[in-house]
């Protein structure tokens, strides 16, 4: 019990709290009314969670009579959903666009923009998803005795082990740049063991819904890093200062998961050009950070304090976002480290 209340009071401390502001303290001065230049996207600026569409999926592996790509298609669609961040279309309202762009053979090379232009003004992101080195085993297990130190007998009956493996690889394209937002990938690996008493029986049973298995294994481990690849975005809308204290009105609130004491990111979207591509991509650099005030904290709007050795620098039209944060099992787990450290 004492472990947990010290842990619990850990976390508290991590937590942290906000301070009231009084905004007749701070006035609009001229370095308060400058604008950043760098493109917000069009989501963030409409105060809506950014709409994505699942492409069809593609089946890279041997095992062409298992219909991944459906399964693939499915099985992403579902999870982008259950996450709450974005606002998933149905590949029926995006009309003829899908055939007409021919999505699934671009997976299997690079994403040509140009092709992928037309949707620009029905979506933020599109997900290209694929499976790949598919492999499906069974392996037999011979029945064992031993005895353990305390001199007590066991036995194992002969069993067959069924495994399945399959490679998921996710690509994240934002619209309308058609830069790729993130890569990410994945190995998914289900198993099945069940008693049998010859080794002639042991066999895969149900070879394609052992990798389907292993696909939604794949990507409940990538769920994280598709959330993450479209965070919630807010931006600063008017600045007051006094003296070199900043505060900045923000489009985020207690609708986005913003709470009094949240810290924020503020951000700048830089352009970085690569000249051996001919390209450009938008990167993100925090220059400065943001705590939420009890003061005038609504659904959709907050007050925060700007912090940091930048905070001259931020202007109207920055971006906002919440920090990640971690899960309270991860949480949790710090705290039991903490405890650790101090030798408790």
């Amino acid at each position: 019990m004492r472990k947990i209340i010290i842990v619990s009071a850990g976390l508290l401390m991590l937590g942290g709290c906000a301070a009231k502001v009084d905004l007749n303290d701070y006035q609009v001065t001229d370095q308060d009314k400058q604008m950043a230049s760098h493109t917000l996207p069009a989501y963030v600026v409409s105060g809506r969670k950014p709409r994505v569409a699942v492409l069809p999926g593609k089946n890279a592996t041997s095992f062409k009579q298992c219909s991944l790509n459906e399964n693939l298609t499915e099985q992403m669609t579902t999870m982008v959903a259950s996450l709450g961040t974005y606002k998933v279309i149905e590949r029926s309202q995006l009309g003829g666009l899908m055939n007409e762009v021919k999505f699934a053979a671009s997976l299997g090379g690079g994403v040509d923009p140009r092709k992928l232009q037309a949707l620009a003004k029905q979506i933020d992101y599109a997900v290209l998803i694929s499976a790949s080195g598919a492999q499906a085993k069974a392996n037999f297990t011979e029945a064992r005795s031993w005895t353990d130190d305390q001199g007590n007998s066991h036995y194992s009956p002969p069993s067959c082990t069924e495994k399945g493996k399959a490679t998921v690889s996710v690509r994240i394209v934002e619209f309308p740049s058609g830069e790729i937002k993130k890569v990410i990938q994945e190995d998914g690996v289900e198993t099945n063991s069940s008693e049998t008493r010859w080794q002639s029986g042991c066999r895969v049973q149900n070879v394609c819904g052992l990798l389907s298995s292993a696909i939604g294994s794949a990507l409940d481990e990538m769920k994280e890093e598709v959330a993450s690849a479209a965070p919630v975005y807010g931006y600063i809308y008017k600045i007051r200062s006094h003296g070199k204290d900043r505060v900045a009105s923000i489009s985020l609130g207690t609708n986005h998961g913003v709470k009094a004491g949240s810290t924020l990111n503020v951000i700048q979207f830089d352009r970085e050009d690569d000249p051996i591509k001919h390209t450009s991509v938008s990167v993100e650099r925090v220059i400065a950070t943001c705590e939420v005030s009890e003061t005038a904290l609504t659904a959709d709007r907050a007050i925060c304090q700007l912090k940091g050795d930048h905070v001259a620098q931020v202007k109207i039209k920055h971006a906002v976002r919440l920090q990640q944060s971690k899960s309270m099992l991860r949480k949790l787990k710090s705290g039991v480290n903490w405890l650790k450290d101090v030798g408790f």
